[in-house]
C-alpha cells in the first residue's frame, strides 16, 4: 500500500494537471470568441458597406430587378450576421463555463494544497511526539540503571 504521502502526491499532481488543462481549454475559448466577435464585427461593417452601396445605387437609379437583387442579397447578408452573433453568444456561454471550471480547478487544487500542509503539520507533530516518547523511554531507562 502507498504511504499517504505518495498518495498526496499523486492527488497534488492529477489536481494541477486538471488544472492546467482547465487553464488550456479557457485559453482556446477566449481565442475562439475574439475569432468569432472579430468576424461579426467584420460581416456587419460588410453589410454595412452594401447597405451605404444599395443607397447609392439606388439614388443613380436602379431597375426593378437589381433593386431587388441588392436587397435580397443585403437580407441574406443580415441572416449571415444574425447566424454569426448566435454563434458569438453561444461561444460566450462555453467561455462562461470554461472559466467556472477553471475557477474550479484552482479551488480544488488549493485544497490540495491546505490538505498537504495539514499533512505535513501533522506528521510533524506526530514526529516530536515520538522523538518526546524516545526522550522520555532514555530517560526512564537512564533512572532505572541509576
Amino acid at each position: 500500500m502507498a504511504r499517504p504521502d505518495a498518495k498526496l502526491q499523486t492527488l497534488m499532481r492529477l489536481l494541477s494537471h486538471r488544472e492546467a488543462e482547465a487553464r488550456r481549454r479557457l485559453a482556446a475559448h477566449r481565442e475562439a470568441v475574439a475569432g468569432a466577435e472579430a468576424q461579426a464585427e467584420e460581416l456587419s461593417g460588410l453589410a454595412r458597406e452594401y447597405e451605404s452601396r444599395l443607397q447609392a445605387a439606388g439614388s443613380a437609379g436602379l431597375t426593378a430587378g437589381e433593386l431587388r437583387m441588392w436587397r435580397q442579397f443585403n437580407r441574406s447578408l443580415d441572416d449571415v450576421v444574425d447566424v454569426q452573433g448566435v454563434q458569438v453568444e453561444r461561444l460566450r456561454a462555453e467561455l462562461e463555463q470554461a472559466q467556472s471550471a477553471c475557477l474550479a480547478a484552482l479551488v480544488k487544487r488549493r485544497g490540495g494544497e491546505r490538505l498537504e500542509a495539514s499533512e505535513r503539520h501533522r506528521q510533524a507533530c506526530q514526529e516530536r511526539r515520538r522523538e518526546r516518547v524516545q526522550a522520555s523511554d532514555q530517560a526512564a531507562r537512564r533512572d532505572r540503571t541509576d
